[in-house]
C-alpha cells in the first residue's frame, strides 16, 4: 500500500507544472483587417465568455466592452490610428493583454511573447509541490529506520 501511494505521490508531484501551465492563457490574431482577437487558455482551449474591454491610444477609457463568444473571439472597429489594448479577463482570475498597433486602414497584432498564468495558481501549486516532496522524503526516511 506504501508503494502505491510513494508512486501515486511521486506521478502527482512530477505531473504538477503541466497541470499548472495547462491554466495559463494567451492570445493569437484572428484576421488582421477586422480587429479581431482570439483568447485562449495555454493547451487550446477558448476563454469563452471572458470580459474584454478595449482601450483607444492615449486614454484609460474604455471604448468598449464586452465578452468573448464561444471561441473565445472578440472583434472591434477602432476609429483612429494609434496603439489599442485589449484586455480579456475571465472569472478564474486569467487576465490576458493585447496590443493592437492601427495604422491608415490596417492593423497589426503584435505577437503573444507569454502566457499568463493567475499568481495563486503558482503559490498553491509550489506549496502543493513543497508538502509532496516533504511527505516522500519523510516516508522514505522512515522505511530507512525501521530497515536499520
Amino acid at each position: 500500500m506504501r508503494a502505491i501511494l510513494k508512486a501515486g505521490s511521486l506521478l502527482f508531484v512530477l505531473c504538477l507544472p503541466s497541470i499548472v501551465l495547462g491554466h495559463g492563457a494567451g492570445y493569437e490574431p484572428v484576421d488582421k483587417e477586422t480587429v479581431a482577437v482570439r483568447f485562449a487558455y495555454v493547451l487550446g482551449e477558448p476563454m469563452t465568455g471572458a470580459e474584454v474591454e478595449v482601450r483607444p491610444p492615449g486614454t484609460k477609457t474604455a471604448h468598449q466592452v464586452g465578452r468573448a463568444d464561444a471561441h473565445g473571439q472578440f472583434a472591434f472597429v477602432p476609429d483612429r490610428p494609434g496603439e489599442w489594448t485589449i484586455t480579456a479577463e475571465d472569472d478564474a482570475g486569467h487576465q490576458v493583454k493585447a496590443n493592437i498597433a492601427v495604422n491608415a486602414g490596417s492593423a497589426e497584432v503584435e505577437t503573444p511573447h507569454h502566457l499568463a498564468v493567475p499568481p495563486m495558481w503558482l503559490l498553491g501549486g509550489l506549496l502543493v509541490s513543497l508538502l509532496a516532496n516533504a511527505g516522500l522524503i519523510s516516508a522514505l526516511l522512515s522505511a530507512r529506520r525501521k530497515t536499520v
